[in-house]
């Protein structure tokens, strides 16, 4: 809402943009005005939140520290300091610390688009898409890795952002590579197998891959690229039926 001049703006849109209603609105404050002085009184720059959206900084700062405090430990002065804002000029755009949590979880989807590429086009070339899907998620989880840190603590302890990620982020993608096994498994092409068990069972092994080898960098025997090839090998190995002329060990 910071491209929004403080005219243009209506408690219907500040309700709307928060998710609660004007009663809500008008519980906390008697009026627009009000919310404004509030803000004020907390240390909000006004001028730089009518010309900067400030809203990605703020995410940005409370993943750092998050990440490297934990939630609990990390306070909104905290996250102010780091994104370089105030405390209120954060109240403007998330409520509490824990709105801002939910906020987060939203905006890094990080298996969001993994399984996109057209399953109608795989045909054959199961082993060129797998390598795609796979060198994929390592390159979103290497490029998210804070996030994922503070999901793997948190999440436990913190019940809306993990039903968040499960049913926005794992379980969607999940299915959709499901789907893609299922459509293998009725050409004849993969063995009778469970489809989300084993979508699991793929997803799980690269994302503990990509964190062990984040943790433990130079120390890994193998590259990234090593690693896709030779789990994509196995797993093919694996659930693919046996064809006639096929041998132990062929390489795929």
């Amino acid at each position: 809402m910071s491209h929004v001049g403080y005219g243009s703006l209506s408690v219907d849109t500040i309700a709307r943009e928060a998710g609660v209603s004007k009663a809500t609105f008008y519980a906390y404050f008697k009026s627009k005005e009000g919310l404004r002085q509030k803000l004020l009184t907390e240390g909000i720059d006004e001028a730089a939140l009518l010309t900067k959206d400030n809203r990605s900084a703020i995410l940005e700062a409370a993943l750092k520290t998050f990440a490297e405090r934990g939630f609990h430990a990390t306070t909104l002065e905290a996250i102010a300091e780091a994104a370089g804002v105030t405390k209120g000029t954060i109240y403007w755009y998330f409520k509490t610390k824990d709105s801002l949590a939910s906020a987060l979880a939203e905006h890094y989807s990080i298996y969001q688009d993994i399984t996109s590429l057209a399953l109608s086009e795989i045909k054959d070339n199961d082993d060129g898409h797998l390598v795609a899907t796979a060198t994929r998620l390592l390159a979103i989880v290497e490029k998210n890795v804070s996030m994922v840190r503070m999901v793997i603590l948190e999440a436990p302890h913190f019940p809306e952002v993990r039903d968040l990620v499960a049913r926005e982020i794992l379980v969607r993608n999940y299915s959709q590579f499901a789907e893609y096994l299922k459509r293998r498994i009725e050409a004849g092409i993969f063995r009778d197998v469970n489809p989300m068990v084993v979508a699991q069972i793929f997803f799980s092994s690269l994302v503990m891959f990509a964190l062990v080898k984040h943790l433990f960098g130079g120390q890994f025997l193998c590259s990234k690229e090593e690693m896709v090839r030779e789990f994509i090998r196995l797993f093919l190995n694996g659930i693919k039926k046996r064809q006639k002329g096929d041998v132990d060990e062929e390489e795929i």
